[in-house]
């Protein structure tokens, strides 16, 4: 390089040092959350329900606060007990009432909801894990960590990669249990892993509300 061009390295350098490291935390999802239109999440367990994203494990924070609480993923006894598949289904139309009698639609964590749904999706016998977890000192809020089975995994790549970025609420996964959907995250991602996190709430009561009922089979 010839002289001239020793004051443009230098000051390139500069600006390298003084520029802050790239990262995606917790606060950082949010912000990009709020540029696609994602709904405010309210307190009840409703509102978290309609509110909440699913993202890949991986975008949130490394750092969690306090540490994981593993929760067995299966319940009853071995051979005596088979409990219902969990469904995965497309959301087609949400309406604010009760689902009307002999209706195809499911009802939601909140009575006043009524959930239809497509035919896109997919059940698996159980979770390998589900846990509850809080991603950083720094943000409030807990949410649901999962992880699917590895026979799961594929199926549920393909379904997510479908939904993702689909005008809404096309792009929104029910999560069912008990003829009850439970969650209903958007889709922003294909989720090619087997790990995802949902919101779950303000407080880890209602972590604990949400876990207690998707094991309640």
């Amino acid at each position: 390089m010839t002289e001239p061009d020793a004051p443009i390295t230098i000051a390139l350098r500069d600006l390298a040092e003084q520029a802050p490291a790239p990262g995606l935390n917790t606060d950082a999802l949010w912000r990009a959350g709020r540029r696609r239109r994602w709904a405010a999440i309210t307190t009840s367990v409703a509102g978290i329900a309609a509110a909440a994203v699913l993202v890949p494990l991986a975008v949130l924070s490394a750092s969690a606060h306090p540490a994981p609480e593993a929760v067995p993923a299966s319940s009853g006894s071995a051979g005596l007990h088979r409990p219902p598949p969990i469904q995965f289904r497309q959301v087609s139309r949400i309406a604010d009432s009760r689902c009307p009698a002999g209706s195809h639609g499911l009802p939601g964590t909140s009575k006043d909801e009524c959930f239809y749904l497509t035919h896109t999706g997919m059940a698996i016998s159980r979770f390998a894990s589900v846990t509850i977890v809080q991603p950083s000192p720094g943000t409030s809020g807990y949410w649901l960590s999962f992880r699917l089975q590895p026979a799961d995994v594929n199926r549920y790549a393909n379904l997510t990669q479908k939904l993702q970025n689909l005008a809404s609420p096309h792009d929104q996964l029910a999560i069912i249990a008990n003829r009850v959907v439970l969650l209903h995250p958007q889709i922003v991602a294909p989720l090619d892993l087997g790990v995802f996190q949902i919101y779950a709430g303000h407080t880890r009561a209602q972590a604990e509300q949400l876990l207690h009922r998707l094991q309640q089979r």
